[in-house]
Parts: C-alpha cells; structure tokens; sequence
C-alpha cells in the first residue's frame, strides 16, 4: 500500500509537474496572442514608414531635377514653363502616385528662378488615425539660370513621325551645344551623334554621347511668329542665267525666275534679304559668296548643288527683322523634304530655319567645321549619305547675332536650395 501511495504520490507528483507546463504554456499562447495584433501593426509601420522616406527621398530627387529643367526653360522659351515643368515632374512621379495623392507646383521667381514644391499624402492605419491624418512628405527645390548651354539644332517635330535622325554611317557633332527633339532623337546603329548634350521628347535610340535625357518638355517654336514669306512670288518669272566664269553680284530682293550659276563662275550676293522664287542652281566649279544675307526659298525653290570645285558660303544677317537668319524654308513649304547638299557648303553661319518640312543634310564627307556657329530649328532634321556635319556654337567671333530663343541663349542653370 504504501507503495502504491507513493506511486500515487510520484503520480501525483508528475501530474503536477504536467500541470505547471501546461499553465505556463496557457500563459505563454494569451501573451502571444495579446502582443501579436501589436506586433503585426509595428511590423506594418515599419514597412509604411520605409514606403513614406522612400517617397521622401525620391520626390526630392525629382524636385531637383524639375527645377534645374525649369529654370533652363526659363532661358529658351519662358512663356508655359512653370506648366512644362510641373508636367515633367509629374510624369517622373508616375509610380508614387500610383499608392498616394501627389501635388505639384511651379513657380517662377525673380532673378531667373524655378521653384518646385512637391507634396505626397500616403493612407495610414485604423483610417489615418495612427499618425492622425496619414503619412505626408514635402520636398521643395529653387534653381537659376546662369551662363549658357546652347541650342543649336531644334527638331520642332510637332508630330511622331517627325524626329532628328543621323542615318546610315553619318555623324553629328555638336560638341559644344544641345541637340533638341520634341519627338524622338534616332541614330542607326553605324551612325553617331556626339554633343554636349542631348533631350528627347519621347525616346532617344542608338550611339547617342552622352546619353540624351528622355521625356524632355517640349521647346516651342522660337520663330512661328516672324514673317518669313516674300510679299509676292507672282509675276514674270525672269531667269538670271551666269556661265562661263562670268562673275556677278545680285542685289537683294525678289527673284522671280530661276537662278542658275555654272561653267565655274561666280555669284556675290549683295547684302541684305534674298526671295528664291525658283531653284537656285550651282554647279560646274561655280560658287555662291555672300555676307550679311539671308536665302529664303518659297514652296516652289530649293537649292542645288553639284560638281567638282562647287561651293557655296554664306554669312547671315547682321541686322533687321531676320538678323541672324542665314538660310530659311518658307512657310509655304509644302514639299515634304528640303533638301541641302553639304559637301558643297563650306561656311554656313546663322540660323538655318526649316519650320514646315525636313531638313535633309545629305554628303559624303565633314562640312560645317569652318563656320563659327551654325543653329538648326526644322521640323523635322535628318543627316543622310555618311555625311559628318559639324555644329560649333562660337558666336563671340561672329557679327551674326543669334536669335532670340536659340544659341547662346540657352540657360545653364544651377539649384539654390
């Protein structure tokens, strides 16, 4: 009996050994289920918070980013720039606000200065409750416009099939400036373009140095309200024929009837505004001079050039309405195509504006290095035939002034805050 007792006991003894671990395990399972809820929300804040400082930190990378885009706008095209810079860091926050209200403003300050405020507004627990009233960041970025980065080549491109693109085995080089597309900025796989710096509007494909920036705002026409058209193309179409290493000068004005210089002669034109009512055509060793003159060419003319010892150089307009315009397209340009033929074009300085067609540069061999400084705005730029056209943008060594809106007066710009 005793024994039994004292198994009894021993049992006793271990049930209540077994009772103690499983009061202590009662314990243990309402502790974790009372700190589990609280567990749970910290783990999820910590989540949230990393969410709200990475939106911290990247609203205010975009902040600077606009702002430095901003004020650089502010030096090309001033009119509609707080709006194109609220529309580029609107479009560069696309993945915040896909998870949080997001609010953009632009502001235009004095001394040439952009602003950009941008705040965040994020849902937080228990219906905003913890914080009270959810998750909110703010990021704010000022910069001013100072020196220069030029414009030299503007692809207007008010369409999608409108881009600036180097073809085949062709170069661009534009070391000393910007090269600008509203659309998309192409260089074929053999080609290059090389400059100081690059934007595209939509994409930017191929050997591209450095790499362009994308989604670029759009720089509007700088020209489309200067009258670029003759008063009249109508009337007897008079031809102006120079052979045989004639040389002669054509005063500045309209010329109604083509204009042909062949046999290895020579034509000066004279100072001032020419109106190409026809082809001007040069060929056979002849060659085209002129300085302080602008060519403008209606729907119906154009420019063409060939034969060996061929060569034209132009210097544009020092003053009036068209200073600094050397070459232009008018506005009735309705053929889809303007065409230039570079191997034959040894100074080109001033701007060269084909506002309603392409550009097309079309050669075989480097051009353009001569000119102090050359500035493209068309609708569309192509440079075709492994042509390698060279851009400089040294304006102080020219009396051609640059157009408002282009050259040196693109903005560099720096952030102040």
């Amino acid at each position: 009996m005793a024994l039994r007792r004292l198994t009894r006991a021993g049992n006793g003894v271990r049930e209540l050994k077994l009772s103690g671990i499983s009061a202590q395990g009662g314990n243990v399972a309402m502790i974790f289920a009372l700190t589990l809820p609280v567990l749970l929300v910290t783990g999820l804040g910590a989540v949230q918070l990393n969410q709200v400082l990475a939106d911290r930190k990247r609203t205010q990378d975009v902040a600077d980013s606009a702002a430095l885009m901003g004020a650089s706008q502010l030096g090309v095209t001033p009119v509609g720039a707080d709006q194109r810079t609220q529309n580029y860091a609107q479009a560069q926050l696309a993945d915040i606000a896909a998870n949080a209200t997001v609010t953009v403003a632009a502001t235009v300050g004095q001394n040439n200065t952009m602003t950009v405020a941008i705040d965040t507004q994020r849902v937080s627990f228990f219906g905003n409750l913890l914080p009270l009233g959810g998750f909110h960041t703010h990021s704010t970025s000022t910069a001013r416009g100072v020196n220069t980065v030029p414009l030299c080549v503007l692809g207007i491109a008010p369409a999608l099939s409108d881009t600036v693109h180097v073809t085949g085995t062709s170069q661009l080089q534009a070391g000393q400036c910007l090269v600008h597309s509203n659309q998309s900025l192409v260089a074929d796989p053999a080609a290059s373009i090389l400059t100081s710096a690059s934007e595209a509007g939509t994409v930017a494909t191929g050997p591209i140095t450095p790499a362009a920036n994308l989604l670029a705002p759009v720089i509007a026409d700088p020209f489309a309200g200067l009258n670029v058209n003759p008063s009249s193309c109508s009337g007897t179409a008079t031809p102006t024929n120079i052979r045989g290493g004639a040389a002669q000068t054509l005063a500045a004005g309209i010329h109604t009837g083509p204009v042909s210089v062949t046999g290895g002669s020579k034509l000066t034109l004279g100072a001032g505004d020419h109106y190409f009512c026809q082809t001007l055509t040069v060929s056979g060793g002849s060659t085209v001079t002129g300085t302080d003159v602008d060519v403008i060419f209606d729907s119906a003319a154009g420019m063409s050039l060939s034969g060996s010892g061929t060569a034209v150089n132009l210097s544009g307009r020092q003053s009036g309405p068209l200073a600094g315009f050397v070459i232009i397209a008018d506005r009735n340009y309705t053929t889809p195509t303007f065409s230039l033929q570079s191997d034959f074009i040894t100074g080109l300085t001033g701007t060269v504006y084909v506002p309603t067609a392409t550009l097309a540069v079309q050669g075989t061999a480097k051009s353009g290095a001569t000119s102090p400084w050359t500035v493209i705005a068309a609708k569309g730029f192509t440079v075709n035939g492994g042509a390698q056209l060279v851009i400089n943008a040294n304006y102080s060594i020219s009396p051609v002034p640059v157009p408002t809106g282009v050259g040196n007066q693109r903005q560099n710009v720096q952030l102040m805050q």
